[in-house]
């Protein structure tokens, strides 16, 4: 087992994950940038091309906790930049609905590409049986805060 870098020895688990994070989305925010994405674009082509049913504008704020007003001006960006398309809910006539247009489809599957090869990249050094128990314990952590069911989605994605 590898001794830890000394810096994170004096660190509470909490400091290491922020480090990291903060490694992490610099690099997510180069390639983001490489490809004129933002984060907060990303974030919404990930969820709307990973939603299992149709997402109205507030069930897309809840899942990405963003606020509605904040997320409105970003939906109407990337409706204009034919990114994305408001439909009528087949459920309820009375709601709209997001969802991805071909070109908001193909530059999901470009995060997709992203996020992949990124993943790979940062737990390359790391042996196998690590890489699974780190992606064991991060769903365990991510299924205490936002519920079972969405972890489980999670757990499927990351383990695919």
């Amino acid at each position: 087992m590898q001794t830890p870098h000394p810096a994170l020895q004096s660190q509470s688990w909490i400091g290491c994950w922020n480090q990291f994070s903060r490694h992490l989305r610099r690099a997510l925010g180069e390639r983001y940038s490489a490809a004129n994405l933002s984060e907060s674009t990303a974030a919404v082509l990930e969820a709307l091309g990973t939603a299992r049913a149709n997402l109205t504008q507030a069930d897309l704020a809840r899942e990405l906790n963003f606020s509605e007003s904040s997320l409105c001006g970003l939906i109407e960006r990337m409706r204009q930049n034919g990114l994305l398309q408001r439909e009528r809910s087949w459920k309820d006539r009375r709601k709209s609905v997001l969802t991805l247009t071909a070109i908001g489809e193909e530059i999901f599957q470009l995060i997709c590409q992203i996020h992949e090869s990124l993943g790979q990249e940062v737990l390359s050094g790391m042996p196998v049986e690590q890489q699974q128990h780190f992606s064991i314990l991060l769903a365990a952590l991510l299924q205490q805060q936002i519920g079972t069911e969405q972890a489980s989605e999670t757990i499927r994605r990351v383990a695919s």
